[in-house]
C-alpha cells in the first residue's frame, strides 16, 4: 500500500541512484524532472483519497457499525435566528448535533447557548472572535425558506 514514508524512502533512493548514476554517465534533467513530477503525483493524489491513509491512518469506517451515520455541526453560533431554528429542526427530527460556538456569540446570547446544552447538543470552542468576512459566502446564503429564496 502506498504510504508517505514508503513513497519518501523511495523517492530519496531513486533520486540517490540518479545522482550516483549522473557522476559517471550523463543522465538528462528530464529523468529528475519526471521522477519530481511521479513523487508530486502520488503525494497529491494519496493527500486526496482519505481511504489511501497515505499519510497517517485515518478513522473513515467502523466494522462494528452496520448503520449508516452522520455528524451534524454546525459553526459560528449561537445566532439569535438561526440557532433556534437548527434547534426546532433537530428536535423534530429527534437528532443531536455538535455546535462549535464563537466565545463573543455565548457572552452575548448565552441563554441560547444554555438551550442548546439543555436540549442534549455538545457545544465545541470556535474562538472567541470570528471575523464574518471568513468564508466564501455571506451568511445570508446559506439559509433558505421552504420556497428555495434566501432568508433575509
Amino acid at each position: 500500500m502506498l504510504k508517505y514514508p514508503i513513497i519518501n524512502g523511495l523517492f530519496s533512493a531513486a533520486f540517490a541512484t540518479l545522482l550516483i548514476f549522473d557522476f559517471f554517465w550523463e543522465i538528462r534533467w528530464w529523468a529528475y524532472i519526471l521522477l519530481v513530477a511521479v513523487w508530486a503525483t502520488l503525494t497529491i493524489i494519496g493527500s486526496f483519497h482519505i481511504r489511501w491513509n497515505y499519510h497517517l491512518p485515518a478513522l473513515h469506517f467502523n466494522k462494528k457499525i452496520r448503520d449508516n451515520l452522520v455528524a451534524i455541526s454546525f459553526d459560528d453560533g449561537p445566532h439569535p435566528n438561526f440557532t433556534p431554528r437548527v434547534l426546532e429542526l433537530l428536535q423534530k427530527y429527534n437528532a443531536r448535533a455538535s455546535f462549535f460556538c464563537v466565545g463573543q456569540q455565548v457572552n452575548q446570547y448565552g441563554v441560547i447557548a444554555k438551550k442548546i446544552v439543555d436540549n442534549g447538543h455538545t457545544i465545541g470552542n470556535h474562538t472567541y472572535t470570528h471575523s464574518n468576512k471568513f468564508g466564501f459566502w455571506e451568511h445570508r446564503k446559506y439559509f433558505w425558506n421552504s420556497k428555495k429564496q434566501i432568508l433575509p
